[in-house]
């Protein structure tokens, strides 16, 4: 008498249950990663903002809101020092040349200007940038 053919094993259900295992431990090594890299993300500056700013020179008045973009472990010495700063902001916007201002790149020009004015007179690198939030210019 001949043997039955043994009746072949159904591993179907191993399979799935293997897979869906893989597909979660894969899910929850790209979450991690994810979580990991955004930790490093962090933006590496700070803003902290100035104004309204008014300056009445000789031939010009200015008007303007501003931010000042440092460091963000430099964001403290900003905070300490915001009232030399703001001094040194309104001194600079005192001397600035209108002709200047009012050309096609014066926003540039006293972005530019405010910055390594701001720097000078405080003796520091901490302003990296000046930028102009609202700003008006009439001739006196």
């Amino acid at each position: 008498m001949a043997k039955p053919a043994p009746k072949p094993v159904d591993r179907f259900v191993l399979y799935t249950v293997v897979g869906a295992l893989a597909f979660v431990a894969i899910g929850f090594l790209v979450a991690w990663f994810y979580f990991k890299k955004s930790e490093h993300l962090e933006p590496q500056v700070s803003y902290v903002t100035f104004g309204p700013l008014v300056v009445r020179a000789s031939d010009y008045s200015i008007r303007t809101s501003l931010a000042v973009q440092t460091a963000n472990e430099q964001e403290p010495w900003i905070e300490d020092n915001k009232q030399r700063v703001e001094f040194a902001l309104q001194n600079a916007l005192s001397h600035v040349d209108e002709e200047r201002v009012r050309q096609p790149d014066g926003i540039a020009y006293l972005q530019d200007t405010l910055r390594d004015e701001v720097n000078r007179d405080l003796k520091t690198k901490n302003v990296q940038e000046v930028l102009l939030t609202d700003f008006i210019i009439q001739s006196n």
